[in-house]
């Protein structure tokens, strides 16, 4: 619901070693960042509708930087009644 937390979880993995640095993700309005370690980070969403969250990775000495997919969140207006 808008203005609500919304906590985001991901997952950074690679055959080669464990990844560290951060992660951002992000609807190009709103967005969180934590470490690869902490694995997630928490939004509040100010604007109603479908938010495209995109996670992108920022790399480390031995791991690239990289972008997830797009992935869609509906966020809802609370109706009083």
């Amino acid at each position: 619901t808008l203005g609500d937390l919304v906590q985001i979880r991901f997952t950074v993995s690679s055959p080669s070693g464990v990844p560290t640095g951060t992660v951002t993700i992000s609807d190009g309005l709103h967005s969180c960042s934590a470490s690869v370690v902490d694995g997630q980070c928490s939004i509040r969403f100010m604007r109603a509708g479908l938010r495209s969250l995109q996670a992108s990775y920022s790399g480390s000495a031995n791991h690239s930087s990289s972008s997830s997919t797009i992935v869609e969140h509906p966020v809802m207006r609370l109706v009083q009644q």
